[in-house]
């Protein structure tokens, strides 16, 4: 059986791109709106790779302007892809697909959130859904913050989600503990549930798993979940800096209750800064170092809101701002640890590598989708940098 097989019409192709690549390929969206369609730009992909469609003068005339574009990272990304672009993977992504009755949506699609395309070249190539589809075009807010918050935090979150969503908005959060549970939790308008967790790992298996119950009820109530990894992919580090990108595009209105000063929540109020978003920040008391986030975001340009009030106000039928004044808001610099110092390939890296387990490079490059070539290049520097150890000629985590 041959990848062309699995392609029929355009969301086929799209479901490929989207199982090849993580989140943020740039190269892989550029292709694709270059190309003109999914199934284009797969098409060139397979003929780059067998030699076929590029060594033909006539193919390299006509397609010359889209190579010339993304000719100076292809050949990188074609390594990191290509570790993925075969049939047994793809086969599997289907069946656990039948299996765990996950839908598939991309660009194409009427359902597809026009609000996505904001992320420009790092919006998503496509999202696998379980739920609750038509949550995807009403109103949404979404509603983020520390995974060990205060007491504070817990109500003031319970409090905005209920009453948001007693009104109709969507509340859209990451499912993961603090913050993100009292959201969801409390996202329901009599037994319809008004929420959209966005996953960092693939559907098929909730993560935390301490959530089960929430996520089953979520589910049952009539909530949406997405995601933009292929199924049962496991939530390695770099998607959940990912993720948060789509968490704050989906939305009208970014809320961010409490956050330390380096935490998940200040990169989704960042994202949503940088594509023109509404950014609404919870204050705090100066003293406490759950609220050193939301202070910091303040500064960087978010608005302050103390009720449901303030938050609807920035809602689009609602605003006055000139939101694209906004994108230029200067961010601060984290205080950062040796880990957030790393370059972003060592940390994806690093983010495959196991404590416990010992992994080859192979290994390690398809799980991060990255080319063999720059996972040893990864691997030598944090060796040297004594963060991992090589023996027998496999990796592990020091």
């Amino acid at each position: 059986m041959d990848i062309r097989d699995f392609v029929v019409n355009e969301k086929d192709a799209a479901l490929i791109w989207c199982s090849i690549t993580e989140g943020q390929d740039t190269t892989a969206v550029q292709l694709i709106k270059q190309s003109g369609s999914y199934m284009q730009a797969l098409e060139m992909l397979l003929g780059y790779i067998d030699n076929e469609s590029l060594n033909d003068e006539e193919n390299k005339q006509e397609n010359n302007i889209l190579l010339e574009h993304v000719s100076h990272k292809i050949t990188t990304s074609v390594k990191r892809w290509i570790h993925r672009l075969n049939v047994p993977y793809l086969s599997d992504i289907r069946t656990n697909m039948e299996r765990y009755h996950l839908d598939f949506i991309c660009w194409h699609d009427d359902i597809w959130p026009e609000k996505l395309n904001r992320l420009g070249d790092e919006m998503p190539l496509g999202l696998w859904i379980k739920g609750n589809k038509k949550l995807l075009e009403k109103s949404a807010v979404s509603i983020v913050g520390s995974r060990d918050c205060s007491e504070y935090g817990k109500r003031i979150t319970a409090d905005f989600s209920y009453e948001l969503s007693q009104k109709g908005h969507v509340i859209v959060s990451g499912g993961a503990h603090g913050i993100d549970t009292y959201a969801h939790s409390y996202a329901f308008s009599k037994t319809q549930a008004l929420t959209i967790v966005v996953f960092a790992g693939g559907l098929g298996k909730y993560y935390p798993a301490k959530n089960t119950t929430m996520f089953d009820k979520i589910l049952r109530s009539g909530g949406l979940f997405v995601s933009e990894s292929p199924p049962l992919s496991p939530p390695l580090k770099h998607r959940f800096l990912s993720r948060n990108r789509i968490i704050s595009a989906l939305s009208d209105v970014t809320v961010v209750v409490e956050a330390p000063f380096r935490s998940g929540a200040i990169s989704t109020g960042h994202h949503t800064l940088s594509i023109g978003g509404m950014l609404a920040v919870i204050p705090g008391s100066i003293f406490s170092p759950h609220s050193s986030g939301c202070h910091r975001l303040l500064r960087d340009g978010g608005v302050c809101v103390t009720s449901v009030s303030d938050v609807e106000e920035l809602l689009p039928e609602h605003t006055l701002f000139d939101v694209d004044s906004r994108k230029d808001a200067r961010f601060t610099q984290n205080v950062q640890s040796v880990f957030d110092m790393l370059p972003e390939i060592e940390k994806r890296v690093y983010d495959c590598l196991s404590p416990t387990y010992h992994r080859s490079l192979v290994d390690v490059a398809q799980r991060g989708g990255m080319e063999p070539e720059e996972v040893w290049r990864s691997l030598s520097n944090l060796m040297g940098k004594g963060l991992v150890q090589h023996e027998r000629g496999e990796w592990i985590l020091v």
